[in-house]
């Protein structure tokens, strides 16, 4: 099984998907979606949107463009530039966004079978068998909705098919259908991708274990949440780190921010001079050299010093508000995201970390706040 980092709009840019790989064990990344139109982009694919099809050399895992279109010529017209820098490209057919539905893209080619299938056929007669990979969901408003889909894409060769086993109208809501995506890899003749409700190896066991006919899945709020998650699917063991692989890691994460906002010719200079060369893990020492690497650019060399702007640290904070969920209950401090600085942040995060004690912290799931982090919004009780 290959587990791979969902593309999360907003969330898993280049500095994210850098920090990912860092930490280690992942198979695979994605990109978020670039919505494109008949219009744009016109001449030039945006810098900032796959960074990686010109570092290719010396960023150690594929990574996935994904392109949002609500016509086929508009999706040619970009997936013939990336095809010269990545083997395939996905078309994004699962996003939820009302937006993206009432322009005609994103799960709304989900709901009418036959445009679903000209589009597909028109893309498979000008870029060729597996040059593209599609991401949906189980339908609009029901799994059964999936049969059908299933059967428009069956006699085209796609690259894979990655399934997340929610309607549309589900948005991230309710329980993912892992039924329904062993359907789908039990029906298609190509790799299926399973996507929906990894939290942690348990999760996994229960869920993805049963369907042998599947051979990778993609981890999106469960990665955010637990970024170690890679480690404990592919040991079966909860992870734990300490409070310096806490400090320099979240440090790391802050420094590739503030330097991509800053400086993203900078970055992709660190990634050719090896960046990624290693894998971090638990090893502090490992982090604090790759803190080393990018704090030289400032002149830093602890996290401490980092001064964020208001947006990069609104950033780090919105991915604190996530990983914290996986740590031990004195970690989830509203406070910490009132702070004003990144320095007050951690140095309230060292203060934690004593009043905690123990030479480890674990990183294990935990299902009374997933309420949180679901579109349903709702506490259980």
């Amino acid at each position: 099984m290959q587990f791979g980092l969902a593309p999360m709009e907003g969330v898993t840019d280049l500095s994210v998907r850098c920090w990912f790989q860092l930490i280690g064990q992942v198979d695979f990344l994605g990109t978020p979606f670039l919505r494109v139109t008949d219009t744009w982009p016109a001449h030039q694919i945006p810098m900032d949107f796959y960074p990686e099809g010109r570092l290719a050399d010396v960023i150690p895992k594929p990574v996935i463009p994904q392109v949002m279109a609500a016509k086929p010529d508009a999706f040619l017209r970009v997936a013939d530039r990336l095809l010269d820098q990545f083997p395939w490209v996905d078309l994004n057919c699962g996003c939820p966004s009302s937006n993206c539905f009432r322009g005609g893209a994103g799960s709304q080619l989900l709901a009418e079978p036959e445009r679903l299938d000209h589009f597909i056929q028109t893309l498979m007669s000008e870029l060729g068998p597996e040059s593209v990979s599609v991401k949906m969901r189980t339908g609009i408003h029901h799994s059964d909705e999936l049969p059908s889909l299933l059967k428009v894409l069956k006699p085209y060769k796609l690259k894979r098919v990655t399934v997340h086993g929610r309607t549309r109208a589900a948005r991230y809501g309710g329980n993912s259908d892992w039924n329904a995506v062993a359907v789908a890899s039990e029906f298609l003749d190509i790799p299926v991708v399973g996507s929906g409700d990894i939290f942690s190896a348990s999760h996994y066991r229960r869920l993805l274990e049963p369907i042998t006919t599947l051979g990778a899945c993609i981890i999106g709020r469960g990665a955010l949440r637990n970024p170690w998650i890679f480690w404990e699917l592919k040991s079966g063991q909860t992870q734990s780190i300490d409070a310096e692989v806490l400090r320099w890691s979240l440090g790391t994460l802050a420094a590739l921010n503030l330097l991509r906002a800053e400086d993203e010719l900078a970055l992709f200079d660190l990634l050719r001079n090896g960046l990624l060369s290693v894998t971090c893990g638990s090893d502090a020492d490992l982090w604090q050299s790759r803190f080393a690497m990018i704090g030289a650019y400032w002149g830093v060399t602890q996290p401490e010093q980092l001064n964020l702007p208001p947006k990069v640290l609104g950033r780090i904070k919105m991915l604190w508000n996530y990983w914290r969920s996986s740590l031990p209950e004195v970690f989830f401090e509203p406070r910490l995201l009132r702070l004003k600085t990144f320095p007050d942040m951690m140095t309230r995060i060292a203060e934690i970390s004593k009043f905690w004690g123990h030479d480890s912290i674990p990183l294990s799931h935990q299902s009374k706040l997933d309420w949180i982090y679901s579109s349903d919004k709702k506490k259980n009780t």
